[in-house]
């Protein structure tokens, strides 16, 4: 650069050349090969950054920098290792689909990125890619070929607020959404095998995790200190967390609901509660973020298909919370009689309901006698 100009021009690889515009703050990069380790390490002077015709941005190449914006060129496949590690005002990346590998801390500690599409053809993610990026809301993997999320890769992410792990994913890493303090919304994928260790835990937002039956092992602090968890459901055979040997899986988790399906072959979920039901609850398709209120309820809102997870209400109470055996057995003797007695006059009917609730007590209008495929167990 020759003094009085705004224009910087170099090498940074073998073929690999760059421009740097000082007035419009902006680096274009290209060439073929590799951006070599640490090439604009620590840079300072320009905001936008333009990759082009290259395959690999080298361990470290752009940390630390003072980028705002990334745009990533068709033909890139690998991005090294901090590659764009503590880049604070970097807010915006654009992957080309091309790009296969993520490197470790690759964008860690970027705290101003705010959402993240990956590329479509990424096969792997390597661990705390993305952690520790504070304003991280939106994570899209665009059926990415990932057959793990690995270890602490988004550990910290604390304004993360839903994540969708996509098909073919097998195993979610060690503390992988450790700390992702915001996050209300996990879908897991019917793919998935194993939870490892502290994978999500202390997301101390997160109310409601639905296990697939392909899940096979969830391994110790799976999800401790996930003080709002309240709703769990599994839909497999046997205790995932048996299996590992996990130490408190669950710990200090205090749900209200646990929902597992008849052919599960255990007395209880991953140690949460002495006395679980082995029983349809609900199925995986029928939770939504909001239900039904008591007054629009009806015989066909009381289907499996179509109930709500959420509220309490919507989780019938057994009858162990009914009273005991002979409160039950007179309950149901006076319904029976009054059923009978609706048949013959309207008039009846009312006398003889009021007969049997001053008799008999009264029967909790959320338990659905006519619906076999919803129960749940309370732990209270």
């Amino acid at each position: 650069m020759s003094h009085g100009t705004c224009v910087r021009e170099g090498t940074c690889g073998p073929d690999c050349h760059y421009t740097l515009d000082y007035f419009a703050g902006s680096l274009d990069v290209s060439g073929s090969g590799e951006i070599e380790e640490g090439a604009f390490y620590y840079w300072l002077g320009f905001r936008e950054v333009s990759i082009e015709g290259l395959d690999t941005i080298g361990y470290n190449a752009f940390g630390f920098c003072s980028v705002e914006s990334v745009s990533i060129g068709d033909g890139m496949i690998t991005i090294d290792a901090h590659a764009f590690e503590e880049c604070y005002k970097l807010s915006s990346v654009i992957f080309a689909d091309s790009v296969s590998s993520i490197g470790r801390y690759a964008f860690s500690g970027d705290r101003s990125l705010k959402s993240v599409d990956l590329p479509a053809n990424l096969t792997e993610l390597s661990e705390s890619a993305f952690a520790a990026c504070a304003s991280l809301e939106a994570v899209n993997f665009r059926g990415t070929n990932l057959t793990e999320i690995q270890m602490k890769t988004f550990e910290l992410c604390s304004s993360l607020t839903s994540v969708t792990i996509p098909e073919g994913v097998v195993n979610i890493g060690i503390s992988a959404f450790d700390f992702c303090s915001g996050l209300k919304s996990v879908n897991l994928p019917d793919s998935l095998v194993y939870i490892d260790q502290f994978a999500f835990a202390r997301c101390t937002s997160l109310p409601m995790i639905i296990i697939p039956e392909s899940v096979v092992g969830i391994d110790s602090y799976a999800f401790y200190g996930c003080s709002e968890l309240k709703k769990v459901a599994y839909f497999g055979i046997s205790d995932p967390c048996a299996a590992t040997g996990a130490t408190e899986p669950f710990s200090g988790v205090d749900p209200d609901v646990v929902c597992v399906t008849t052919d599960y072959g255990n007395e209880t979920f991953c140690t949460l509660s002495e006395q679980l039901l082995s029983t349809d609850c609900f199925s995986s398709s029928s939770i939504s973020s909001s239900g039904p209120s008591s007054s629009d309820r009806s015989s066909s809102d009381r289907s499996s298909s179509g109930r709500s997870s959420t509220g309490r209400e919507e989780y019938s109470q057994k009858s162990s919370s009914v009273g005991d055996e002979g409160t039950n057995a007179g309950m149901i003797a006076g319904i029976v009689v009054a059923v009978v007695v609706a048949a013959a006059i309207v008039g009846v009917v009312i006398c003889c309901v009021a007969t049997a609730g001053k008799k008999h007590g009264h029967v909790d209008d959320e338990i659905y006698e006519d619906d076999p495929h919803f129960v749940s167990m309370s732990i209270l």
